[in-house]
């Protein structure tokens, strides 16, 4: 009970920057966007985690469908901005319960940096990205996931290695 009423308490839920992100977006695929068009919730829900001078930069994305890339509706809201990420190889990390502070992320994040650091000359740790695949109101077997880019040039073998 602690737990919902922490993650729904409106004045402390609504100003973290993370649920302000997320709001902001997914007002985009609800609708609010120049053409009125409704786009499916995909998952995972991807951010860019960049610490920078004792905090943490961070920009969240939503995937569009395949149906909404082909044209994408225009977001009325500046803040939002359509982008194609580039192809991208990643060390992966997944991990089960709740992941909802920058907190969590960055300890998970600092584990699996630990766990890689054989491999370092072959890893770029910061910037770091995370994924969550579920919703809050999931409350059992969670999947979240944290990655690191490959570098590039790194000799690796190009198939897919799990940590």
């Amino acid at each position: 009970m602690k737990m919902m009423q922490r993650m729904t308490n409106k004045k402390s839920w609504k100003k973290k920057p993370e649920n302000q992100m997320f709001m902001k977006l997914f007002r985009y695929i609800s609708g609010v966007n120049k053409e009125r068009q409704e786009i499916e919730m995909t998952v995972p829900v991807l951010s860019k985690m960049t610490p920078m001078d004792g905090k943490m930069n961070k920009q969240m994305c939503f995937y569009l469908t395949k149906e909404a890339q082909k044209n994408p509706p225009q977001p009325e809201d500046p803040a939002v901005k359509i982008e194609e990420n580039k192809e991208m190889v990643v060390f992966v990390k997944q991990f089960g319960g709740y992941a909802m502070q920058d907190s969590t992320w960055a300890k998970e994040a600092l584990k699996f940096s630990e766990e890689l650091a054989d491999r370092a000359d072959e890893v770029e740790f910061a910037p770091y990205f995370t994924a969550g695949y579920d919703s809050p109101m999931k409350f059992w077997n969670r999947k979240n996931e944290v990655m690191f880019l490959k570098k590039s040039g790194a000799d690796t073998d190009a198939t897919q290695t799990n940590v």
